[in-house]
């Protein structure tokens, strides 16, 4: 269903992103892991309440889903959140949050060099 609901471009329905977000949780992983890299990034910031509304800090692969999916719809993970994942034992939330550190302290730097440069 939800690959058809991609294939006709009805992602955006809200009345579908409850169940995009449970595809996380999938027990084919090669559903819930094309939902994940593909259909939720798509859909983009509306998903954000959905994918928050599950999430827990336990170190599970779909909370983990959720992390990298969170990042691609451009949320901004607050600091309580990032020093709670990166200070525990949660190493598959750890590694979903990677790579949304990594690309904000380089959008810091730019924009600092781009302060400094520019005024």
């Amino acid at each position: 269903i939800v690959l058809d609901a991609d294939a006709q471009n009805l992602v955006h329905d809200i009345r579908l992103h409850p169940y995009l977000a449970a595809g996380l949780e999938d027990k084919y992983s090669e559903l819930s892991a094309h939902i994940g890299r593909y259909i939720i990034p798509h859909v983009g910031k509306p998903m954000i309440p959905f994918l928050l509304q599950d999430l827990t800090l336990d170190d599970k692969k779909p909370n983990a889903a959720r992390i990298a999916a969170l990042a691609d719809c451009g949320y901004q993970f607050d600091d309580a959140m990032i020093q709670s994942i990166m200070n525990g034992k949660a190493t598959k939330l750890q590694e979903a949050l990677l790579p949304w550190l990594h690309g904000f302290s380089r959008s810091k730097k730019q924009n600092k060099s781009t302060q400094r440069c520019c005024h």
